[in-house]
């Protein structure tokens, strides 16, 4: 008896086993479909993407040689102002160079206890 009980039990089950199975969930089937929307639309973007690009190429090289034309126009003019900005901050360093020893002097000069705490405070 108890062998047939179970053998009933177990043919109920696969009997609502075999049911569930036939009929999937309506949500389970919502996500699909949504999934394979979302892949379509990836995909379109990408061959969009893809098609755009020779003309976003020829767009970028276009800029590249624009850019590149104006630099070697105005690199005359850069490299002269940077001589000058230099020969200017050479000038002033030679100009303050009395004022640069007095200062190193004063603040070093015979207090070497001092040295480390004024190093400190010039060379942050």
């Amino acid at each position: 008896m108890k062998v047939r009980s179970v053998a009933v039990a177990a043919l109920c089950v696969l009997a609502v086993l075999a049911g569930v199975g036939c009929e999937p969930d309506k949500r389970w089937n919502r996500r699909v479909e949504a999934r394979l929307d979302q892949v379509e639309r990836t995909g379109t973007i990408f061959v969009k993407s893809e098609a755009a690009r020779p003309t976003k190429l020829g767009r970028t090289l276009a800029r590249a040689d624009k850019t590149f034309r104006k630099d070697v126009e105005r690199a005359p003019a850069n490299a002269a102002r940077a001589d000058r900005l230099a020969r200017r901050d050479i000038d002033r360093f030679v100009k303050r160079l009395p004022v640069y020893e007095r200062t190193f002097l004063r603040l070093f000069w015979a207090k070497p206890e001092t040295i480390d705490e004024t190093a400190i405070s010039l060379f942050p």
